[in-house]
């Protein structure tokens, strides 16, 4: 719903939403194609488009559940949680 809200504001009108940069994120955190997944960014209002996307990313997490098991998936995400706390504690240290 974080990126939603960054490139999709609830108060701004769907054409001034930045759809290119949206997509582009939600590839980049989530390995879902923004238009290969059906997500049609000019049909939705700010809650439609965020409840869709929550629906992609849940079921694109159990395909990857099934492709590799529940606790290596859980393993893997602990794991980049934690690589994402320690990259935030060294920007705070520059």
């Amino acid at each position: 719903r974080g990126l939603v809200g960054t490139f999709c504001p609830r108060e701004e009108h769907p054409e001034k939403w930045n759809v290119t940069q949206f997509s582009a994120e939600v590839l980049n955190q989530f390995g879902i194609d923004v238009k290969a997944a059906g997500i049609d960014t000019a049909k939705m209002n700010h809650s439609e488009l965020a409840d869709v996307l929550v629906t992609r990313v849940k079921e694109r997490y159990a395909e990857k559940e099934k492709m590799f098991g529940e606790i290596a998936i859980r393993k893997h995400t602990h794991f980049d949680e934690i690589m994402k706390e320690q990259s935030a504690v060294r920007d705070d240290w520059r």
